[in-house]
C-alpha cells in the first residue's frame, strides 16, 4: 500500500505547492495525467533501453544526434532522479501517511476497487506506444537481416547478431508479463485485444530474429554453453509468446497459460537431462569452419574429450585428454562410463 499512498500524498503536496485549494483542479489532471502515463512512459523507455542495448545500428544514430545538450545533465541521469522523486518524498512524509495505511490495512471497503496504474486508458496508451516502438525495431531487422542491405561501417553482421541476441530475450519476457498483466482490461474491449495481439506478434518476431541473430554469430565463432542455453530459451520464450497470442484469441484465462507454460518448461528441462551438451558442442565446432577456441573446447567436461580425442587429438595435451576413473561405485556414474569408454575406442586418451 505504500506507493499509490505515497503517489496520492505526493500529488497532494504538489496541489499545494501550486496553490492550494485554488488549484485543486490542477492537481486533479495532474494526478489523472500520471495514472494515464506513468506506466507506459516508464515500461516504454525500459523497453526502448533494451532495443537500443540489442541495436548497434540505432545505438549510433542516437549518438550521432547533436541536439545541443550541452551543459545539461545526461538524460539517463535526470531519468533516474525523476524516477527517484516519488519515491523518495514517500518516505519523507511517512509521518503523514501513518494514520492512512494504518487504516487501509484494518478497513476493507466495500465497492469496485480503485485503479491502479494499469487500467484502460494506461494499457490503450502502452499498446499504441509499445507497437510503434517494437515496429521500428522490427522494421530494421527486416532491412538489415532479411533484406540483404549492409551494415553502416564500422558494424560487422556478428557484432549486429551478438547484441541483439540476449536484449531480445529479455524484452519478450517482459512483454508477456505486460500482456498478462493487463489482460483484465483487454477482454473487456476489442480495440485493446487486437493492439495487443499485435503487439505480442511482434515481440514473437522479434524473439524469432535473435535466434536468426544467435546462428549468424554461431556460424563465425561457433557453440558455447551459453549460446546453448539461450538458444534453449529463446526457443521456449518464441513458444510461450505463441501461446499468449492463443490465449488472447480464444479467450483463455490465465491458469490455461500457466499450466501449459510449466509443462512446456517441464519438459524442457528433462529432455535436456538426456543431452550431452559439452559433446554436441566440441561435435558442432570441430566439423564447421568457424572461429576454433581450443583452450575453450579442451576445458569443456569428459563428453567432450572422445569426440576432440576423434577429430583433433593435437588440440588438446594428454593430460586434459584423460578421464578419472571413479575410486569406488559410489562415485559409478553412466556419462563417465560412457565417455572412458569412447576415449579407450579411439585410442588417443587414457583413463586414469
Amino acid at each position: 500500500r505504500l506507493w499509490p499512498r505515497g503517489m496520492e500524498q505526493t500529488a497532494q503536496d504538489a496541489r499545494h505547492a501550486l496553490g492550494g485549494r485554488r488549484r485543486l483542479d490542477l492537481g486533479a489532471r495532474v494526478q489523472e495525467a500520471i495514472m494515464r502515463w506513468l506506466m507506459p512512459v516508464l515500461l516504454g523507455l525500459v523497453f526502448v533501453t533494451l532495443l537500443l542495448a540489442a541495436n548497434p545500428v540505432a545505438e549510433r544514430w542516437l549518438a550521432e544526434l547533436e541536439l545541443g545538450t550541452a551543459g545539461l545533465p545526461a538524460p539517463d541521469r535526470a531519468l533516474f532522479w525523476l524516477c527517484l522523486l516519488p519515491l523518495c518524498w514517500t518516505v519523507l512524509r511517512l509521518s503523514a501517511l501513518r494514520e492512512r495505511l494504518t487504516a487501509a490495512g484494518r478497513a476493507r471497503k466495500m465497492g469496485p476497487p480503485a485503479l491502479g496504474l494499469v487500467n484502460p486508458a494506461s494499457t490503450l496508451r502502452a499498446l499504441v506506444l509499445f507497437n510503434a516502438v517494437f515496429a521500428l525495431q522490427t522494421g530494421m531487422d527486416l532491412v538489415f537481416l532479411y533484406g540483404g542491405f549492409g551494415l553502416p561501417e564500422g558494424i560487422s553482421y556478428a557484432q549486429y547478431a551478438h547484441r541483439g541476441a540476449y536484449p531480445l530475450v529479455v524484452t519478450g519476457l517482459l512483454a508477456g508479463g505486460f500482456a498478462l498483466l493487463c489482460r483484465r482490461w483487454v477482454q473487456q474491449d476489442p480495440a485493446l485485444r487486437l493492439l495487443l495481439m499485435a503487439f505480442v506478434a511482434q515481440n514473437l518476431a522479434l524473439v524469432l530474429s535473435s535466434l536468426v541473430r544467435l546462428e549468424m554469430y554461431v556460424d563465425v565463432y561457433g557453440l558455447t554453453r551459453l549460446r546453448m542455453a539461450a538458444a534453449i530459451w529463446m526457443a521456449l520464450t518464441a513458444v510461450g509468446l505463441g501461446l499468449i497470442l492463443w490465449q488472447v484469441y480464444h479467450h483463455r484465462d490465465n491458469g490455461w497459460l500457466m499450466r501449459r507454460g510449466g509443462a512446456l518448461t517441464a519438459a524442457v528441462l528433462y529432455f535436456s537431462a538426456f543431452i550431452s551438451f559439452d559433446a554436441t558442442i566440441a561435435r558442432y565446432n570441430l566439423a564447421h569452419d568457424v572461429a576454433q577456441d581450443f583452450y575453450y573446447l579442451c576445458q569443456l567436461g569428459d563428453a567432450a574429450k572422445p569426440v576432440i580425442a576423434r577429430r583433433a587429438p593435437a588440440a588438446c595435451t594428454p593430460s586434459q585428454l584423460r578421464i578419472d576413473r571413479p575410486r569406488d561405485w559410489r562415485e559409478w556414474g553412466f556419462r563417465n562410463w560412457r565417455a572412458r569408454t569412447s576415449l579407450a575406442w579411439t585410442g588417443q586418451g587414457a583413463a586414469r
